[in-house]
């Protein structure tokens, strides 16, 4: 990730360094040979590097650091609204990007990224989590009583910890704040987790706010194939 935030970046120090890791660098070319990395036909990580470019290589890194997250408590029903919830974010982000003038693969990195510390949270301790997405109330509240530690708080510490972007880091930490004059990367936050929670891809049980977005239906048709994809692919 450190290699990854450098502009210039060189491919083949990136590639060296995956390489490093078998598991991982076998995980990014079998991603990026599948429907969800586009199916590039990569028989080498340098390929993959090269035809992803490093910001969509970034991304994949953290889907599959998730991805490892996911699998410690991969029956939990909160762990796996929380998941679909991100990923149903960064691909609708991706999609609003063009309309805020924002790079699509940081829109999408950082919608992936802003509910991180709600999902460690929930992965560490899905039963006690569970019970605080079910009941009324202010869910920061409940999380620092149970957890010493809200949401927001630990997604800005765990991004600044896996030596992420700031815009990232500030995704994570801010995009639960009203609207005002905030960046184009919070305000396509918003807007994705307001389109993902109206699609059926809410957290808590509370009730949604704010009008329902209106919705193309080729992205309500990519964020469900995506998911299902993604799911079948590591037998979620």
């Amino acid at each position: 990730m450190q290699l990854l935030s450098k502009e210039g970046v060189s491919f083949v120090e990136v590639a060296r360094v995956l390489n490093t890791d078998a598991a991982l660098a076998a995980e990014v070319l079998r991603m990026a040979n599948s429907p969800l990395g586009g199916r590039y036909h990569c028989n080498t990580v340098m390929q993959a590097i090269s035809m992803l470019g490093a910001t969509r290589v970034s991304g994949l890194v953290l889907t599959l650091t998730m991805s490892k997250l996911l699998r410690r408590a991969a029956g939990s029903a909160i762990v796996r609204r929380c998941w679909r919830h991100n990923l149903a974010c960064a691909i609708a982000g991706k999609e609003f990007a063009c309309s805020f003038d924002v790079d699509p693969d940081h829109a999408y990195t950082a919608a992936l990224m802003h509910d991180i510390g709600r999902l460690a949270l929930a992965v560490n301790a899905p039963d006690q989590y569970e019970a605080i997405a079910e009941e009324p109330g202010d869910v920061f509240a409940a999380e620092r009583a149970a957890f010493g530690i809200d949401y927001r708080a630990a997604g800005a510490w765990i991004a600044r910890s896996w030596f992420l972007p700031e815009f990232v880091v500030e995704a994570a930490e801010r995009h639960h704040e009203s609207q005002g004059l905030q960046s184009p990367i919070i305000t396509i936050v918003q807007l994705a987790c307001s389109t993902a929670a109206h699609l059926g891809y809410a957290v808590v049980n509370r009730p949604l706010e704010g009008e329902e977005p209106v919705v193309d239906e080729d992205l309500v048709e990519r964020i469900a194939v995506t998911i299902n994809a993604f799911e079948c692919e590591y037998n979620f």
